[in-house]
C-alpha cells in the first residue's frame, strides 16, 4: 500500500423527520470481524451518550456495506459510487433492505486500519458525525475490506436506515400502494419521488404499465426519477410485487405542468363547490415534499413540519367526475 492520508466521504439523503413506527422486518444476523464489531459498539455508545437510540445490526445493510467496501478495495476507487457499480440506493435494495424510501445514509472512509482510527475521523468530521448521530436511524451495516494493491489499503462503509429489519418477520398484511393517485409534477426540473407500499413481504419490486412522461423512469426500488420534458396528463398503472410474488396495481394520473423561468405556467378555471383539492408541495429544486388530497385542503396544516424557507405549492381542483377545473401555483414562505 502506498503511503496516503486517510480519506472520508459522507452521504445522507431522503431522511424522514417524523417516523410513525419502527417495524422489524427481516430475520438474519450479520457476522462482523473484531474491528467492525468495535466500530458498532463505539457508534452505539456515542449515540447513548447523546440520548439517542442504539442501532440494530442489519444483515441487509451489512451486505450492502460489504459489497461497496469490496468494490472500492478491488477497483482501487474511493467514492459512494465507483465506475460500473450500482448506486447506494440500488445496493441497499439489492441486499433486501426494506423501504429505502423512508431514508438512508452512508459514511465511507479509506486508509484507517482500526476501529478507533475510523471512528475518530468520522467523529471529527461534522457531516460524518451528524450522520452517526442522526436520530432517525434505527439500523446499521458495517464492513471493512483490505486490498494490498490499492492506494489506501483498508476501505470502510457504514450504511444507515430508518427501519430495524433485524428481528423476526411479522405476519404479512394485504399488499397495498399508499400514494395519492393524482401526482402533479414540474416540467424540466429534477424529480425524485418515492412510491410507498405496505403489507406483503419486503423487499418490493416496482414496475409501470403505460407510458410515463418523457424523461422520467421508474426504478425497481420505487423511485420515479428524471426530468419531465412534455406537458400533459399521463395515466399509468403502477405495479408493486413483494418477495413472495404477490402483486397489486394502482392507476395514477401524472400531471406535468409547464415551467417558465423556474416557475409553473398554469391555466385557471372556475372552481366548483365541494370539489376535491389536491395540494403538492415542492422545494425550489423541484423535489416533491408533500402530496395531500382532501375536500378542504389546508396549506398551513401541510407546512407545519417544514423548516423555514420558500416552497412552491401546486393546487389542483377536480369536480366530482374527476375533471381538472382549476390549477393554481402559490409561492409559500414558511416562518415558524
Amino acid at each position: 500500500m502506498t503511503a496516503s492520508h486517510p480519506r472520508l466521504l459522507l452521504l445522507v439523503v431522503g431522511v424522514l423527520m417524523v417516523i410513525a413506527f419502527v417495524q422489524p422486518l427481516v430475520w438474519a444476523q450479520p457476522s462482523l470481524d473484531s474491528e467492525e464489531q468495535a466500530v458498532y459498539e463505539l457508534i452505539n455508545n456515542y449515540r447513548a451518550q447523546q440520548g439517542l437510540p442504539s442501532l440494530a445490526l442489519s444483515s441487509t445493510l451489512d451486505q450492502a456495506a460489504d459489497a461497496h467496501s469490496s468494490w472500492m478495495a478491488n477497483q482501487d476507487c474511493f467514492s459512494h459510487q465507483c465506475s460500473g457499480e450500482s448506486d447506494y440506493v440500488q445496493r441497499m435494495w439489492n441486499a433486501g433492505y426494506p423501504n429505502v424510501a423512508n431514508g438512508y445514509g452512508e459514511n465511507i472512509a479509506a486508509g484507517q486500519a482500526t476501529a478507533a482510527e475510523v471512528f475518530n475521523d468520522w467523529q471529527n468530521s461534522s457531516g460524518h458525525n451528524k450522520n452517526m448521530l442522526n436520530s432517525s436511524w434505527r439500523a446499521i451495516g458495517i464492513a471493512r475490506v483490505y486490498s494490498p494493491n490499492s492506494q489506501y489499503g483498508w476501505y470502510w462503509t457504514t450504511d444507515f436506515g430508518t427501519i430495524d429489519d433485524s428481528g423476526s418477520p411479522p405476519p404479512p398484511g394485504e399488499l397495498a400502494i399508499l400514494d395519492n393517485p393524482d401526482l402533479p409534477l414540474p416540467m424540466k426540473q429534477n424529480i425524485s419521488y418515492w412510491f410507498k407500499a405496505q403489507g406483503g413481504t419486503a423487499p418490493y419490486i416496482w414496475n409501470v404499465s403505460g407510458r410515463l412522461p418523457a424523461g422520467l423512469k421508474l426504478r425497481t426500488c420505487g423511485e420515479l426519477k428524471g426530468r419531465a420534458r412534455k406537458v400533459g396528463d399521463y395515466t399509468v398503472n403502477i405495479i408493486v410485487k413483494d418477495k413472495t410474488g404477490t402483486r397489486t396495481t394502482k392507476a395514477f394520473t401524472l400531471s406535468v405542468q409547464n415551467s417558465v423561468n423556474g416557475s409553473f405556467e398554469l391555466v385557471w378555471k372556475p372552481a366548483a363547490p365541494q370539489a376535491l383539492t389536491n395540494i403538492a408541495l415542492f422545494d425550489l429544486s423541484g423535489k416533491l415534499l408533500k402530496n395531500s388530497a382532501q375536500l378542504s385542503a389546508s396549506l398551513p396544516e401541510l407546512t407545519e413540519q417544514l423548516t423555514n424557507g420558500v416552497y412552491l405549492a401546486i393546487i389542483v381542483t377536480r369536480n366530482s367526475a374527476g375533471q381538472v377545473i382549476r390549477r393554481e401555483l402559490k409561492k409559500i414562505v414558511v416562518k415558524h
